[in-house]
């Protein structure tokens, strides 16, 4: 439940689309999560459902995903920063360190983001694209890391985040793959 709140708000807000097999966002997210484990085909639909009738090209399609990957960084930048002004001195210590980690992480990861924006968009350079989305996907591993390590006892605030983050990078690193070998 509180992963699809959380995808819901990554995305403008779902309208009564309506999709085709022939939609070409449609054949694009069939494809890539057939080859990949990281997303599920409906993960994709959802995160692109807004923009199901008006992408039609690859460029188009790995544009979006790398806006909305961006765009989920900055949140989770945003949220953590809430968290450490808000509760951070009656937070749990580990848990402080290990969010103030994660901010450090999606920072970075949101530079990559830019960074293979530019290598796709700029130089056509796919290959270097994809090492930097792969650097930026795993800064959602090594947040889930960090809080693991310190032994953080309960759920930690990050969770869902850290999970939906991945899942983005997962699509866009298929997307760029797919424009790569088109």
């Amino acid at each position: 439940m509180l992963l699809a709140f959380f995808l819901a708000s990554i995305t403008i807000p779902f309208t009564a689309a309506t999709f085709t097999d022939g939609d070409f966002v449609v054949l694009r997210c069939r494809e890539a999560a057939s080859t990949d484990p990281n997303f599920t085909y409906e993960f994709c639909l959802q995160c692109f459902a807004p923009y199901i009738h008006n992408v039609t090209t690859m460029e188009e399609l790995v544009g979006v995903s790398m806006k909305l990957t961006a765009r989920n960084a900055t949140r989770i930048i945003k949220r953590i920063s809430r968290m450490l002004i808000t509760r951070g001195a009656a937070m749990d210590p580990y848990c402080r360190h290990a969010l103030g980690d994660c901010l450090e992480l999606y920072a970075d990861a949101k530079g990559e983001l830019n960074d293979a924006a530019k290598d796709v968009f700029e130089y056509r350079d796919c290959f270097k694209a994809n090492v930097e989305v792969s650097a930026a996907m795993d800064s959602a591993s090594t947040c889930e890391d960090g809080f693991r390590e310190r032994r953080y006892r309960g759920d930690h605030p990050l969770a869902v985040e850290n999970e939906v983050f991945f899942r983005l990078t997962a699509v866009l690193l298929a997307f760029i793959n797919m424009l790569h070998y088109n």
